[in-house]
Protein backbone atom coordinates (compact mmCIF):
# COMPACT_ATOMS: atom_id res chain seq x y z
CA UNK A 1 0.00 0.00 0.00
CA UNK A 2 1.51 3.31 -1.10
CA UNK A 3 0.13 6.66 0.04
CA UNK A 4 0.87 9.08 -2.80
CA UNK A 5 -1.93 11.47 -1.89
CA UNK A 6 0.16 14.63 -2.07
CA UNK A 7 2.55 13.74 -4.88
CA UNK A 8 1.96 17.07 -6.59
CA UNK A 9 3.35 18.92 -3.57
CA UNK A 10 6.99 18.06 -4.33
CA UNK A 11 9.43 20.94 -4.69
CA UNK A 12 12.72 21.76 -6.37
CA UNK A 13 12.12 19.53 -9.39
CA UNK A 14 11.66 16.35 -7.33
CA UNK A 15 9.00 13.99 -8.71
CA UNK A 16 7.78 11.45 -6.11
CA UNK A 17 7.72 8.03 -7.76
CA UNK A 18 4.61 5.91 -7.96
CA UNK A 19 4.92 2.37 -6.71
CA UNK A 20 2.95 1.43 -9.81
CA UNK A 21 5.96 2.43 -11.92
CA UNK A 22 7.77 -0.67 -10.64
CA UNK A 23 7.47 -3.59 -13.03
CA UNK A 24 4.80 -6.01 -11.78
CA UNK A 25 3.59 -3.69 -9.02
CA UNK A 26 0.08 -3.60 -10.47
CA UNK A 27 -0.18 -7.28 -9.59
CA UNK A 28 0.50 -6.78 -5.87
CA UNK A 29 0.34 -3.10 -4.91
CA UNK A 30 -2.22 -0.34 -4.53
CA UNK A 31 -1.78 3.41 -4.31
CA UNK A 32 -3.96 6.07 -2.72
CA UNK A 33 -4.41 9.53 -4.21
CA UNK A 34 -6.34 12.58 -3.02
CA UNK A 35 -7.85 15.52 -4.85
CA UNK A 36 -7.67 17.73 -1.74
CA UNK A 37 -4.52 19.74 -2.40
CA UNK A 38 -3.90 18.79 -6.03
CA UNK A 39 -7.21 20.23 -7.22
CA UNK A 40 -8.08 22.62 -4.39
CA UNK A 41 -10.84 20.29 -3.20
CA UNK A 42 -9.90 20.27 0.50
CA UNK A 43 -12.86 19.28 2.64
CA UNK A 44 -14.52 17.36 -0.18
CA UNK A 45 -12.96 14.11 1.07
CA UNK A 46 -12.51 12.67 -2.40
CA UNK A 47 -9.71 10.52 -3.71
CA UNK A 48 -9.09 7.21 -5.38
CA UNK A 49 -7.22 3.94 -5.14
CA UNK A 50 -5.37 2.42 -8.09
CA UNK A 51 -3.51 -0.81 -8.59
CA UNK A 52 -4.24 -4.47 -7.89
CA UNK A 53 -7.74 -5.17 -9.18
CA UNK A 54 -8.65 -7.58 -6.35
CA UNK A 55 -7.56 -5.19 -3.61
CA UNK A 56 -9.37 -2.25 -5.22
CA UNK A 57 -12.51 -4.38 -5.51
CA UNK A 58 -12.23 -5.49 -1.88
CA UNK A 59 -12.05 -1.88 -0.70
CA UNK A 60 -15.07 -1.04 -2.87
CA UNK A 61 -17.04 -3.91 -1.33
CA UNK A 62 -16.03 -2.89 2.19
CA UNK A 63 -16.95 0.75 1.69
CA UNK A 64 -20.28 -0.24 0.13
CA UNK A 65 -21.17 -1.90 3.43
CA UNK A 66 -19.79 0.56 5.99
CA UNK A 67 -19.62 3.86 4.21
CA UNK A 68 -21.58 6.09 1.90
CA UNK A 69 -20.65 7.75 -1.35
CA UNK A 70 -19.36 11.23 -1.82
CA UNK A 71 -22.05 13.76 -2.75
CA UNK A 72 -22.64 13.36 -6.51
CA UNK A 73 -21.81 16.97 -7.52
CA UNK A 74 -18.47 16.61 -5.68
CA UNK A 75 -17.79 13.40 -7.60
CA UNK A 76 -18.61 15.18 -10.86
CA UNK A 77 -16.30 18.07 -9.93
CA UNK A 78 -13.52 15.54 -9.25
CA UNK A 79 -14.09 13.88 -12.61
CA UNK A 80 -13.98 17.27 -14.36
CA UNK A 81 -10.75 18.18 -12.54
CA UNK A 82 -9.08 14.92 -13.54
CA UNK A 83 -10.21 15.29 -17.15
CA UNK A 84 -8.95 18.86 -17.37
CA UNK A 85 -5.67 17.82 -15.77
CA UNK A 86 -5.22 15.08 -18.38
CA UNK A 87 -5.71 17.75 -21.05
CA UNK A 88 -3.07 19.93 -19.41
CA UNK A 89 -5.63 22.65 -18.64
CA UNK A 90 -4.88 22.86 -14.91
CA UNK A 91 -1.61 24.42 -13.73
CA UNK A 92 0.31 22.54 -11.06
CA UNK A 93 -0.63 23.61 -7.55
CA UNK A 94 2.77 22.32 -6.46
CA UNK A 95 4.35 25.40 -8.04
CA UNK A 96 2.04 27.65 -6.01
CA UNK A 97 2.97 25.90 -2.76
CA UNK A 98 6.66 25.98 -3.68
CA UNK A 99 6.46 29.72 -4.29
CA UNK A 100 4.80 30.19 -0.89
CA UNK A 101 7.45 28.03 0.78
CA UNK A 102 10.22 30.04 -0.82
CA UNK A 103 8.67 33.34 0.31
CA UNK A 104 8.35 31.98 3.84
CA UNK A 105 11.97 30.79 3.89
CA UNK A 106 13.13 34.18 2.59
CA UNK A 107 11.22 35.93 5.37
CA UNK A 108 12.74 33.62 7.98
CA UNK A 109 16.24 34.30 6.65
CA UNK A 110 15.62 38.06 6.79
CA UNK A 111 14.61 37.71 10.45
CA UNK A 112 17.70 35.65 11.19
Amino acid sequence: VHDLAYSEMAFDGYKPPSILQVEGAGEVAVEFHSLSKSFNMAGCRIGFLAGNREAVGALGALKANIDYGVFLPVQEAGIAALQQDMEGAIPSVGAVYEERRDAFLDALREEG
